[in-house]
């Protein structure tokens, strides 16, 4: 609290460099944050159809080795995105209940749980294409 109020009242309104001084003026020294890895770029990077690594959150993330090794890990909502019932006359939705699966948009799979190790002495991903010319002939 600054002066009885909540530090989001007393900041509100100020653009960030206004709210930085009021917060420090107030013994509060405000975090930065700089971006350390820009996970969906790089998976973008390893698959342009988002194949790899698909799920629609990361949510969990470990630096290992003082950040030179990064776990990310999904929660598939046990593989379920809803639960669905039968309408009623009345419009109601009522039993029996159903499962509905949670699916990886780019693959049509089911979500699994997952985590993905990144070696961050190994970016950039490279990946690669090779063009193979192969020469038929006919014989006469």
């Amino acid at each position: 609290m600054i002066a009885g109020k909540t530090i989001e009242a007393t900041v509100w309104g100020q653009k960030t460099a206004e709210a930085k001084a009021t917060l420090e003026a107030d013994h509060i020294k405000p975090v930065s944050a700089t971006l350390y890895l820009d996970i969906d770029q790089l998976l973008t990077q390893l698959n342009p159809t988002d194949a790899f690594f698909d799920h629609d959150k990361v949510e969990g993330v470990s630096a290992l080795e003082g950040g030179k090794r990064i776990v990310i890990s999904n929660d598939n909502d046990f593989g379920i995105s809803a639960v669905t019932g039968t309408i009623n006359g009345s419009g109601e939705e009522v039993g029996p209940w159903h499962l509905v699966w949670k699916e990886q948009p780019s693959t049509g799979k089911q979500d699994d749980g997952e985590y993905l190790e990144i070696n961050m002495s190994s970016l950039p991903a490279m990946t690669s294409t090779a063009t193979v010319t192969i020469n038929v002939n006919e014989a006469h």
